[in-house]
């Protein structure tokens, strides 16, 4: 049995009712799609399913190859294919961030000097900064959130309050 083009609409429809996000359906569906045109009039069985992961670990990364198995693994289950599904690439928990990755209070100081004259980017940098935000959650720092000092951001189905530090919420 080779994945149809029904299969994957119905899972898209499937997905969109469960209310995921739209990236998360997305990328599901492009994972499934890419699994799909790889897999071509092959047999769908655990063996092949463990060949296509082996071929995305020569080029992705682990982190990326588990995206993948895990919309893998629910397109098998809304199939009932249970038998397919792949165990996801162990990886080791960073504690911190290589230095080399994180900015200096120099360079910091330097984008702010360059976004000087751009307000919103300014501001924007000024945000991520102060907060630790993602970018999809800047929708949710708005000038009347930086007056009352927090935000309440929803995402990934979780709800948090970001606190706004005073030299941002006076900025605004």
């Amino acid at each position: 049995m080779f994945i149809t083009e029904t299969e994957i609409k119905n899972f898209r429809t499937h997905l969109i009712e469960e209310e995921r996000a739209d990236a998360t359906v997305s990328k599901y569906i492009a994972d499934v799609s890419a699994f799909a045109e790889w897999l071509g009039e092959r047999v769908l069985d655990k063996a092949a399913a463990m060949e296509y992961k082996s071929t995305l670990l020569e080029t992705h990364a682990a982190r990326s190859v588990n995206t993948a198995i895990a919309a893998l693994n629910r397109f098998f289950d809304f199939i009932r294919r249970a038998d397919c599904r792949l165990k996801a690439e162990r990886i080791q928990a960073q504690t911190f961030a290589d230095e080399e990755r994180e900015l200096t209070a120099e360079e910091y100081k330097r984008l702010l000097t360059a976004a000087k004259g751009n307000d919103r980017l300014y501001h924007m940098l000024m945000t991520f900064a102060g907060t630790g935000i993602r970018v999809s959650e800047l929708q949710y720092i708005t000038v009347e959130a930086a007056k009352a000092r927090e935000a309440i951001v929803k995402n990934k189905g979780k709800t948090r309050t970001i606190l706004i530090e005073g030299a941002l919420a006076k900025s605004c």
